[in-house]
């Protein structure tokens, strides 16, 4: 920027001091404010999905009056490829721009302007779908599943994310074609300048392997790559100037092995090969997309699905090696295990499709731990130096969480280190949201204080994708970005999908969702692609033909000012809504709507607005018949001119238990709680303006606990009287 224009913006700066401090910081910082890449798929080589450089965004301004959708851009197909953002790139006459780079199944590698709503079409385009062929599509997959392969819908080309070296300014990609007559399948390695899209010298390189083994699909003692069966799904890894790309298959479709291939970034040359059962079968590599772990020593880790386990007899012989978790040191022209873990019970894994592989490697930085799991429903947390390797009788790792038998895990995993805590997050499918502190004493993750989000997640066979972004350890900075299909099982089924922020101190806080207000829809979800979070915005890429953009936009006029909206089982067993307004002039009415699971909310009461203006007005409702377990409600608020938005989610947790009965009501110096089959656990009684005035912990087997109100004036109080399985709340008078 040059200096005088600086000046002048200073002086501005100074001049209109009452400006709100967030326009002050984007205009006088323009200089000098931080400016992130994301060029490696989740983030980072440790697989964190941690931007920790984030300035922008924060727990105050990610909410339903400022945060939503900017805009979108238009792709050509659907995004498997994550979103990857580069700064500072020297397009040719445009100057230095901020880059996010778009690859679709149709093998087309897009770069838009990452900043800008006005600048719609792309600073370049390019198709590598290799001359005279086309994209593979899943129909190419004639013996996967058996025929009618659903794990795709449509074209397949590129699909695993990209990966960018910052330095040399090169995209690096494998993208796949075949011949219209669905015959001569070939994969190669694109290195792309990524200021003009143009191949590098070298470039492209076709994909090809041997090793010499007598598994399946051998000919001659030799194992030959297949370029028709062996799938491409996971990130590529750059590392000590080598390209990494790794290889499962389609839908178990034999023969295949699990591959790992090197390549020199400079010349494309083929470095180092890795087969994981040369002398066996499968052991296909695709942790859910993810791309392979690797630490500062330049070690690779990976979690390898099912196939064979050992040769020769020995379960630990390293050289077959599915069902487990895989620490590799590149050696010569191939690998060497350094460590490795296989759970005692692989052969149930692999005799009920529940293997390994399924989920990323975690290194959790500043420590020695890597996290994996299993298909399951077991987070394994080892020593990254020393797995645990197998042992028939106890696993050997340093932890084993059971998340339970439907949690599959095709999801993703996230990191947070706050000012005062650390935290690991994972969202499978049929599972809520989890927070796991870490324990730096127990160098474990802490289960005993594990923090549950009550928003209902994905189901089936296809679960949530994690980021997070904070600027360093400021805790009110620290937002949980998820990813899912709104309703619906992804796994073979192109399903809508929404976006959530939580407070990723705690996760039981949901700052803003995508389905509050219409216009924030991203479209159709695409599975296992992790939101990209840079320099203030949100990056999420969609089946639906686009990515979206989403960031601060302003205050967004609402029909009103909602203070309040909470919901409380009452003795009855019946929930008591209540929400309270200001600034109300134009609202036409309220629609409660309540959920047991998937977003799927129904519609059970109405109430007419009534506008006061500026003055306070309270609204409550009844819903009479809840439904046993977890009920979700919200507002849908709708303006006179058909304009409506959505409040946040609040729960309720109904069960069939007696409630606790409280008398006598109305009381004076001595009210009574009787415990029925539901033990209590806290009771605690505030005033009407929520503050509380006697709380209680009780331990007690007593049917009758008998709390003193002497002390409490006359007027009104609400009871809250928690048990193991829900939360009572009801009116108390005292006379």
């Amino acid at each position: 920027m040059p200096k005088k224009l600086l000046m002048k913006i200073n002086t501005i700066c100074k001049t209109f001091a009452s400006i709100p401090f967030y326009i002050l910081f984007l205009l006088c910082n323009q200089e000098i404010s931080a400016q992130t890449s994301v060029v490696t798929q989740h983030n980072d080589l440790g697989r964190t999905g941690w931007n920790n450089t984030e300035t922008i965004l924060t727990t105050k301004n990610v909410n339903v009056g400022s945060f939503g959708k900017l805009y979108s851009r238009t792709v050509d197909d659907q995004l498997y490829a994550q979103l990857l953002v580069m700064k500072n790139v020297a397009i040719p006459d445009k100057g230095n721009k901020n880059i996010v780079f778009a690859a679709t199944v149709n093998n087309s590698v897009y770069a838009f302007d990452a900043d800008s709503e006005g600048i719609t079409t792309p600073y370049w385009q390019v198709n590598l779908t290799t001359s005279g062929k086309r994209p593979v599509k899943n129909t190419d997959m004639t013996g996967a599943c058996g025929g009618g392969y659903k794990d795709f819908s449509g074209n397949m080309g590129i699909v695993g994310t990209p990966v960018i070296d910052s330095l040399t300014n090169t995209l690096y990609v494998v993208a796949r074609s075949v011949n219209n007559s669905g015959s001569g399948f070939v994969q190669y390695l694109h290195a792309l300048d990524i200021t003009t899209g143009a191949e590098r010298a070298n470039s492209p390189r076709l994909i090809t392997a041997t090793v010499i083994g007598s598994g399946e699909g051998s000919v001659g003692g030799i194992i030959s790559f297949d370029p028709h069966k062996q799938n491409q799904r996971c990130g590529l890894l750059l590392l000590n100037g080598k390209v990494y790309i790794s290889y499962a298959s389609h839908c178990d479709w034999r023969p295949y092995h699990g591959w790992i291939l090197g390549y020199d970034e400079t010349s494309l040359l083929q470095t180092n090969v890795y087969n994981d059962t040369p002398d066996g079968y499968q052991g296909g590599i695709w942790m859910s997309g993810a791309a392979p772990a690797a630490d500062s020593t330049g070690n690779l880790y990976v979690s390898i699905g099912n196939g064979t386990v050992g040769d020769s007899g020995n379960i630990s012989n390293t050289r077959g090696r599915s069902e487990s978790a895989v620490k590799l040191t590149p050696f010569g022209t191939g690998f060497t295990t350094a460590s490795f873990f296989t759970p005692n019970n692989y052969p149930n894994l692999e005799g009920g499709d529940l293997d390994f592989g399924v989920a990323e490697m975690m290194l959790i930085p500043n420590t020695a731990l890597v996290i994996t799991a299993c298909k399951d429903g077991k987070v394994f947390v080892m020593n990254r130096d020393s797995m645990g390797g197998y042992n028939a009788v106890a696993n050997k790792v340093l932890q084993t969480i059971d998340l339970g038998t439907t949690a599959y895990l095709h999801s993703s995993f996230a990191y947070y280190k706050g000012s005062l805590k650390e935290y690991f997050y994972a969202w499978s499918e049929n599972i809520s949201l989890k927070a796991f502190p870490y324990s730096k004493t127990l160098n474990k993750l802490d289960t005993a204080n594990i923090i549950n989000s009550p928003i209902p997640g994905p189901v089936g066979e296809s679960g949530a994708f994690l980021s997070v972004s904070s600027n360093g350890s400021v805790d009110s900075t620290a937002v949980l970005w998820t990813s899912f299909a709104a309703n619906g099982n992804a796994n073979q089924s192109v399903r809508p999908g929404i976006l959530y922020a939580f407070d990723a101190n705690d996760v039981t806080k949901v700052l803003w969702n995508s389905s509050q207000v219409p216009t924030d829809d991203p479209g159709n979800y695409a599975k296992f692609n992790c939101p990209t979070v840079a320099n203030g915005k949100v990056y999420l890429a969609t089946f639906s033909n686009q990515f979206v953009i989403y960031g601060l936009r302003g205050n967004v006029v609402l029909p009103l000012k909602l203070l309040s909206f909470n919901a409380g089982l009452n003795f009855a067993h019946k929930v008591d809504l209540k929400w309270v307004i200001t600034s109300q002039m134009n609202t036409s009415y309220f629609i409660i709507e309540r959920s047991t699971a998937n977003n799927n909310f129904e519609a059970i009461d109405t109430a007419t607005a009534i506008n006061n203006g500026r003055f306070t007005t309270t609204y409550q409702r009844i819903d009479n018949y809840p439904v046993n377990g977890n009920d979700f409600y919200r507002l849908k608020i709708v303006d006179f001119d058909g304009h409506f938005t959505y409040s946040t989610f609040v729960m309720v947790r109904v069960n069939n238990a007696k409630a606790p009965l409280l008398y006598p009501n109305p009381g004076k110096t001595i009210i009574n709680i009787m415990q029925r089959t539901d033990p209590v656990k806290s009771i605690i009684i505030y005033n009407m303006m929520g503050k509380a005035l006697i709380r209680l912990s009780n331990k007690s087997a007593d049917n009758i606990i008998k709390i003193s109100t002497a002390n409490l004036p006359k007027g009104t109080y609400l009871v809250e009287i928690a048990t193991s399985t829900s939360v009572y709340r009801d009116n108390l008078l005292i006379q």
